[in-house]
């Protein structure tokens, strides 16, 4: 299968600070070919309470993807808003965050 893109996952691991709040670090991005999809379609969300409608939706290798929760496309930050597995293949639906500022 040809790729026509490529994107980096990004896990995220919890970890304390000097004051014993817990904080979310990323770690080093790992770059993963992948293909885009226009799914222009709106989704549920797993408890079937809101509908959404994702920025962008990618296929890639399922050995890739490790549940990590940030993507990076075109310099942009994106959250995995949902993961659907088929077969091989893992399709990421992928949503702008503007919760966290960045």
């Amino acid at each position: 299968m040809r790729y026509d893109s490529v994107i980096y996952l990004v896990a995220v691991e919890k970890q304390f600070d000097d004051l014993m709040q817990e904080v979310e670090v990323e770690q080093p991005q790992r770059k993963v070919f992948a293909n885009r999809y226009a799914d222009g379609r709106e989704i549920d969300d797993e408890a079937g309470q809101r509908i959404f409608r994702p920025d962008y939706t990618f296929v890639i290798a399922r050995v890739e993807y490790n549940n990590e929760p940030i993507v990076y496309f075109n310099n942009e930050r994106l959250h995995v808003s949902r993961a659907d597995l088929s077969g091989e293949r893992i399709r990421l639906y992928l949503s702008r965050d503007t919760r966290d500022g960045r």
